[in-house]
């Protein structure tokens, strides 16, 4: 019970450290807002472009919203939002915001037979939108193997703690990798069905059996009702360790963003997910989690805020070790221009993530007299550097702590990454 007691208290110490972390990252971006001498309308139309440049149809629509409203002549930006409403199927407030351009603005000839060409096939995209990711990186990690602190330590069991000596092999080991991904997204015409093909491998320079390669499938499809969107989600992904099969997994999503928002300036999403993890290896170590999740997120000129939380419980086979479990996480994302360099700006990105997972039953009776209370937290931090709109580099520094009761399981991980992304579309 101590040692419960101590987890707990652990927790609430990095939940208020990082309270205060966050509350000053948030005075800092909200000020450095306040004090921009740039027009606000056209910094977030250029936020909604990147949105649309990446596929991001829905955050692009609430950017060229905010854009008009700050701007209301910036036609650039109502043509944008007109061809968004377009692309959801809404033709009726495209052809407002087209009578309302031509009223307003006298667009010239190639301007007009956009929007001809819109009315005329009733908002139709000819072909479906698709587009191709490459990433490289080179990073180097102080421990690969989620090797223990210390070689001596002690578990806990009903006649008290037990001494042990662990091997040298279950310590830290550094090493360095290269790791390469890649995707396929595809997008149907209108706001239909999307779907992603990804990959990822690592190769390690030392530890060969911890290589890692994995692929997944994953699709999505959008439902427009009365009350706001729903997203329809499904996924597939398989990966190998060392080369040999090692994890398969099925995921199956629902997301609502409410139409009316409860918080002005927010975003809010509902979500909920159930999922069936295979281990191939150790068929007892199957995993059935169910989540419950919830996310806000907000737009500054230069700035963007994510929150999130989520609820999950995990039913396990009868011999799998610790038996159900249940658990909750909470993180954020921000993401802060803070300059430019060769007319690109620069961008600063902190992130915070704690998943904690308490068990029903002792690990292993005999051995493992107790459950596991379980405390995964990861801080990263990252410069990116736009290249263009297609070409982005990386720097990103992360920090992943485990802390347990168990004092075997624990570990401490600092790794850092440089990568190089490319996106093309067709």
């Amino acid at each position: 019970m101590r040692l419960i007691v101590g987890q707990q208290s652990g927790l609430a110490q990095a939940v208020r450290s990082w309270l205060v972390l966050f509350v000053l990252c948030l005075y800092s971006f909200c000020a450095h807002a306040q004090d921009s001498t740039s027009p606000k309308g056209e910094e977030v139309y250029q936020q909604g472009l990147g949105y649309l440049a990446r596929s991001d149809i829905f955050q692009a629509k609430l950017l060229m919203e905010k854009a008009v409203e700050l701007n209301p002549n910036n036609a650039g930006a109502w043509l944008d939002l007109s061809l968004i409403h377009c692309q959801l199927g809404d033709v009726d407030r495209a052809n407002q915001i087209w009578d309302e351009i031509e009223a307003r603005f006298s667009p010239p000839l190639s301007l007009r037979a956009v929007i001809n060409q819109g009315r005329s096939r009733g908002c139709l995209q000819e072909s479906a939108m698709r587009e191709v990711e490459l990433e490289v990186a080179r990073g180097h990690t102080s421990n690969m193997n989620q090797g223990v602190s210390s070689l001596s330590l002690e578990l806990p069991s009903a006649v008290g703690p037990v001494p042990v000596q662990l091997l040298p092999q279950y310590g830290k080991t550094p090493d360095a990798y290269t790791q390469i991904s890649g995707a396929l997204r595809l997008a149907s015409p209108g706001a239909g069905a999307n779907a992603q093909l990804s990959f990822q491998q690592r190769d390690n320079d030392q530890l060969k059996s911890l290589n890692v390669l994995s692929v997944g499938l994953d699709t999505s499809i959008p439902q427009h009702t009365e009350f706001g969107r729903l997203d329809w989600g499904a996924g597939l992904a398989q990966a190998t360790l060392g080369g040999a099969p090692f994890q398969r997994s099925t995921r199956l999503r629902l997301g609502l963003r409410p139409r009316a928002q409860p918080l002005p300036g927010w975003d809010l999403i509902l979500g909920v997910a159930a999922s069936q993890v295979d281990y191939t290896a150790y068929a007892n170590m199957s995993a059935r989690p169910r989540d419950l999740q919830l996310s806000l997120s907000r737009e500054w000129v230069g700035s963007r805020l994510e929150v999130y939380a989520q609820h999950s419980t995990d039913s396990a086979k009868e011999t799998r070790p610790g038996g159900d479990k249940s658990g909750n996480r909470l993180g954020f994302n921000l993401l802060q221009v803070m300059g430019m360099l060769r007319d690109k700006s620069v961008f600063f990105k902190l992130a915070w993530d704690a998943q904690s997972w308490r068990g029903s039953q002792a690990y292993s009776p005999g051995l493992i007299d107790e459950a596991r209370n379980q405390l995964i937290s990861t801080t990263s931090v990252a410069l990116l550097l736009p290249q263009s709109k297609t070409e982005l580099w990386s720097l990103e520094a992360r920090h992943q702590r485990n802390q347990e009761n168990v004092k075997l399981f624990e570990y401490e991980a600092r790794s850092l990454q440089l990568s190089y992304r490319k996106t093309w579309g067709y």
